[in-house]
């Protein structure tokens, strides 16, 4: 399964970012795998529209699960159409840290 963590930098000991659309980057976690891919966010720059945007990005990938710190109204109608689970995190928080849980 493929899941998601907003990160401000692309490496494992990075905090998970608060601002889902405008996280500067995404880890894409391969529970199958135990795999990371780190995932540069192109639509952090959009004026209107970023989450939503990073939804369809996300998709697009296989996601079905995303943590973050918040997410925006618009976003949780789209997750939950497409059948992706959100899962709010607390912040100061690693991505490290979330892959540990999900292992266990």
């Amino acid at each position: 399964m493929k899941v998601v963590i907003t990160s401000k930098e692309n490496n494992i000991n990075s905090l998970v970012d608060p601002r889902f659309g405008r996280a500067a980057f995404f880890a894409v976690y391969d529970t199958d795998t135990d795999s990371i891919e780190w995932l540069g966010n192109d639509v952090v720059d959009m004026q209107h529209g970023a989450g939503t945007g990073a939804v369809n990005l996300l998709a697009n990938l296989g996601a079905k699960k995303i943590f973050a710190v918040a997410f925006g109204a618009k976003v949780k109608p789209l997750l939950d159409e497409l059948d992706i689970q959100m899962v709010i995190v607390k912040e100061n928080q690693t991505v490290a840290n979330i892959i540990a849980l999900l292992k266990k």
